[in-house]
């Protein structure tokens, strides 16, 4: 990378920047394709509710990074974390923010929306927040039909 054939190793350069993954998370990565293990832990709040967490690890912008260098082993552990720490007040706005990009994390966010959340997805509110998301209406529909699924009318 640093060879005088790249454009990042021209002119005698001695640094790379990596404008895409926060300082923090590299270091965590970096630790983990060096040592094998994952060393720390980033906080439980996710980056989506909180955007001052932007610049701090956390596991949203380590499944992110984890995903772009394809480092599977990491990647695992981040959905899992993510994952287990969702709750009712993240599980909305993670899925507008994050989850609907990637499969593994979509289907299972929509599935514990519709078993805790489908009242908050009902709200105009939440309507309105998310009716110019790229993907908005879709995803209110996949809400309310995995909703319909496992409780039926309860909620009609």
């Amino acid at each position: 990378m640093f060879s005088k054939d790249l454009t990042e190793g021209g002119s005698g350069k001695t640094e790379f920047r990596i404008r895409d993954i926060n300082r923090s998370t590299f270091l965590q990565m970096l630790n983990f394709l060096y040592m094998g293990e994952f060393d720390g832990s980033p906080p439980a709040i996710l980056e989506s509710n909180n955007p001052d967490m932007a610049k701090e690890s956390t596991w949203e912008g380590l499944y992110l990074a984890v995903h772009r260098y394809r480092i599977d082993d990491l990647r695992k552990q981040a959905l899992d974390k993510i994952l287990g720490h969702l709750d009712k007040s993240d599980a909305v706005a993670l899925l507008f923010w994050l989850a609907y990009l990637f499969e593994e994390l979509r289907g299972p966010v929509i599935k514990h929306i519709a078993q805790v959340c489908h009242v908050e997805i009902a709200k105009k509110e939440t309507h309105n927040i998310y009716k110019d998301h790229l993907e908005g209406s879709e995803l209110l529909v996949e809400l309310f039909d995995a909703h319909r699924n496992l409780c039926g009318n309860c909620c009609a």
